[in-house]
């Protein structure tokens, strides 16, 4: 036998009722630890693909784009779309100081959020900066493609306002997945009225975006951008002040000189 879901009392029922034996709880655990039984859960770490042909090939075929990039002085972008999170008296795990109790809805349906944001991070490689923009209301294409002209307008073209290209790092899935034709379209559209080269390059699939751009070269800060947003936790991630509190506290470890 691998497995049984049976606690020790349904156990100790079974040996009685069906093979007249009588023991106790407690001999029940000493013989499932004697056989090697543990209560356990299941663990994912079986991949879905494993042995992908020039997987790091891909690696070093970014980096090396990447660097080419910052060597003639042309910008390097990361975008990524983060965890969505419902607003509103909802529950999360987590614990924070607090003076009084905090109550919650003992359900979080969706019904009961007063909202949704969802936060697109523009990371720029060479300079060390982000732009981050809270969406309302849906996680798709075109929203990833507004959010990458937004911060072009806003942020980033007065930096380079005369360059030939710009090399966006883009995760395989998502709103912006290679797989998309329509963020493409967008982001053809805004080279178009620029007339600047807009060349995206996508990290390879079954690899977390951290762990991508560590190894495509990328500050390693960068991978911190996604576990300290989920590092947030409780009435953090449920109210709108805090969650752009959260965005502002990460933008400024980034841009830290002393970060590690």
């Amino acid at each position: 036998m691998r497995w049984t879901n049976l606690n020790l009392k349904e156990i100790m029922t079974a040996l009685r009722e069906d093979h007249d034996m009588r023991v106790s709880q407690w001999v029940v655990r000493k013989l499932l630890q004697k056989h090697n039984y543990r209560r356990r859960k299941a663990q994912k770490k079986c991949m879905v693909k494993q042995d992908l042909p020039h997987r790091n090939e891909q690696f070093e075929n970014i980096a090396r784009l990447k660097a080419e990039s910052e060597a003639a002085g042309n910008p390097v972008l990361s975008l990524d779309t983060k965890k969505k999170e419902y607003l509103g008296n909802l529950y999360r795990e987590g614990h924070l100081y607090t003076r009084e109790e905090i109550r919650t809805y003992d359900h979080d349906f969706t019904s009961l959020a007063e909202g949704v944001i969802i936060p697109q991070g523009l990371y720029d490689c060479c300079r060390n900066s982000g732009y981050i923009q809270i969406g309302t209301s849906h996680d798709t294409s075109e929203f990833a493609g507004d959010s990458f002209r937004h911060g072009w307008y806003t942020d980033r073209q007065k930096l380079f306002p005369q360059t030939p290209s710009i090399l966006v790092l883009c995760a395989g899935g998502g709103s912006n997945s290679s797989r998309y034709y329509i963020f493409k379209q967008a982001l053809q559209k805004l080279a178009d009225e620029i007339g600047v080269e807009i060349r995206i390059v996508h990290y390879p699939h079954y690899g977390s975006d951290g762990e991508a751009a560590w190894r495509a070269g990328a500050d390693f800060r960068v991978a911190l951008i996604g576990p300290g947003v989920d590092a947030s936790h409780a009435y953090e991630r449920t109210h709108s002040d805090s969650i752009i509190a959260t965005a502002q506290l990460i933008v400024a470890y980034l841009l830290a000189d002393d970060a590690n």
